[in-house]
């Protein structure tokens, strides 16, 4: 097992190019009041790195030479149509001077906020759980801020070029199973960060409001194996900065990776951390997953008869098989009895009847990275059941607790052979369908003569598979 880890922070950067995509102005009939458009974009790497999607939603200010004159906008909700590449709000404003310049700010995510909400003081807790690629965004923050704009000077529309108020924390992970990439997710937890703090919405200057240190699960990117997290700007203190559980042999299984060095992480960058592991292949066969024996004809149920390593293996089926790489399976030449589906590490059989007398086995290696396990797959015969009769000289039928396995089977089918050749047709099975008792009619003629007679029964499911023999001998007839 080799490990390995690299931590490249030096290389932070912010990326500021900006994309404007601006729709048609639109102005009244007589051009004289113009409808106020507004252009947010995205100006900077990090969770929102791909720009602005369907509904995400802004809030936006606009005062006349800042709050102290009153707001024409107070945190007014736009959303995106990506579509039309337009932002929608509820209301339709218009410029009420197109040369009186106006003071503009626009956030994101956006807040629903009282009357008396202080905008110097913006209450933001960044959320423990980002694991999914929706909450890694709406746990970013942008803000921008545009001063003295007209609609004279922006004819278009306002541009609002946001940038990242937060810090984006990134691991490659690098985890791989003898040198191969690894085929379970992990999950990713940054730890002893502080998320909880203030945004004031006038500068866009960010603040701690407490010291209290929390867990983030942090969203993982299976495609680029990538791991990210957004966090208040802070300097990481030295020690365990990331744990990762990975399914292993015996579980879920912990692994991290600690800072030797404090790491300061300023607001609107990006920090690349390198992780590296490779672990040794495993696969297990839980004994708890199979079934022994088929005792049954046909079998439509999810587990199977199994032989592993040579130990018999007798439950219901639970944990499934795992392995930290793909598992390959390969099945025996000529076991066409069965076949199997392999699904979230459980299998699942198809299973022909055994219309043979013998038991039968097939092989499935499973093969895991340079581990290979086998398993024997058995169906064991029906038993041939045997029942002894011996009946009075008078005897008209035979019946009893015996025959109730017949009603297991479809298609019976008989035949009789009669020990003395010169006496036959004593015997005759009228109804092979059971009755409401579960009996069978098997009429016997009575032995009119003094001497005894005997005969075999046999009774084959399809036409085939021997599943009953009745031995039948009838005392002659006494005075």
């Amino acid at each position: 097992m080799k490990t390995g880890i690299f931590l490249t922070v030096a290389v932070a950067v912010i990326l500021g190019a900006c994309a404007k995509n601006e729709p048609e102005m639109q102005s009244a009939a007589d051009g004289s009041r113009r409808p106020v458009v507004f252009l947010p974009e995205v100006c900077s790497r990090a969770a929102m790195e791909n720009g602005f999607r369907q509904n995400d939603v802004i809030g936006i200010f606009m005062s006349k030479d800042g709050a102290e004159e009153g707001y024409s906008m107070w945190n007014i909700p736009y959303w995106y149509e990506s579509e039309q590449e337009v932002w929608e709000s509820p209301y339709e404003f218009y410029w009420e001077d197109n040369t009186v310049p106006m003071d503009v700010v626009a956030y994101y995510p956006y807040f629903s906020l009282s009357e008396s909400q202080d905008l110097t003081r913006l209450a933001v807790d960044l959320p423990s759980d980002q694991s999914s690629l929706d909450s890694l965004r709406k746990s970013d923050f942008l803000w921008g801020k545009v001063d003295d704009v007209t609609a004279d000077s922006y004819p278009e529309g306002v541009p609002l070029p946001m940038k990242h108020r937060f810090s984006k924390v990134k691991i490659n992970m690098d985890v791989t199973v003898e040198g191969a990439p690894m085929t379970s997710e992990p999950m990713v937890f940054l730890r002893q960060v502080k998320n909880h703090g203030t945004v004031n919405l006038n500068t866009g200057e960010v603040a701690l409001s407490t010291d209290n240190r929390m867990e983030v699960k942090m969203y993982y990117d299976a495609q680029a194996r990538t791991a990210e997290a957004i966090v208040y700007p802070q300097t990481l203190e030295a020690g365990t900065l990331m744990r990762y559980l990975v399914f292993g042999e015996n579980g879920y299984e912990a692994y991290g990776y600690k800072l030797n060095a404090p790491l300061t992480l300023e607001e609107g960058k990006e920090y690349v951390l390198d992780y590296q592991k490779d672990f040794p292949a495993f696969l297990t066969l839980p004994y708890d997953s199979v079934y022994s024996y088929f005792r049954e004809l046909s079998i439509t149920y999810d587990y199977f008869a199994a032989f592993l390593n040579g130990v018999n293996v007798n439950a219901y089926e639970a944990d499934p098989f795992t392995s930290n790489l793909d598992i390959k399976i390969e099945k025996s030449e000529g076991d066409d009895w069965f076949d199997y589906k392999f699904e979230d590490g459980r299998f699942h059989f198809g299973i022909q009847e055994n219309l043979t007398t013998q038991d039968r086995k097939g092989k499935l290696w499973l093969t895991a990275g340079s581990v290979k396990k086998e398993i024997t797959v058995y169906q064991s015969a029906v038993a041939l059941t045997e029942v002894r009769n011996n009946l009075s000289w008078e005897a008209t039928s035979l019946s009893g607790y015996q025959y109730w396995i017949l009603g297991e089977y479809t298609g019976l089918t008989y035949e009789v052979e009669y020990k003395e050749t010169d006496v036959t047709g004593w015997v005759q099975l009228v109804n092979l369908e059971p009755d409401a008792s579960g009996n069978f009619s098997i009429e016997v003629a009575a032995n009119e003569s003094a001497v005894s007679r005997s005969c075999v029964v046999r009774l084959f499911h399809k036409g085939v598979l021997p599943v009953m023999e009745v031995s039948i001998t009838q005392a002659g007839k006494t005075e």
